[in-house]
């Protein structure tokens, strides 16, 4: 399990939705999945300054661009965690 605390969520034409925050706990890779209001969600790519990553360890800022996603659900979580697996 991979700890991620949401500090901003975006809808970004042409792109979907990103969130952006902090790994605190475990690796965070594309494809892990998390659950939201019954709803699973599906990390597409992970960037930092721009740049695509395979995996984002703790401590690591990161956007984190994510399939299936509603918008309004993931904006209400900003400031908690979301779990992946």
């Amino acid at each position: 399990m991979t700890r991620f605390l949401i500090q901003e969520a975006y809808r970004i034409s042409g792109v979907g939705t990103v969130l952006v925050g902090q790994v605190t706990s475990g690796i965070l890779k594309a494809g892990m999945r998390a659950s939201i209001e019954s709803r699973i969600i599906q990390i597409a790519t992970i960037e930092a300054q721009h740049k695509k990553m395979e995996k984002a360890n703790p401590g690591e800022t990161v956007g984190v661009q994510v399939r299936d996603a509603n918008y309004k659900a993931l904006k209400s979580l900003v400031g908690k965690h979301l779990e992946f697996h």
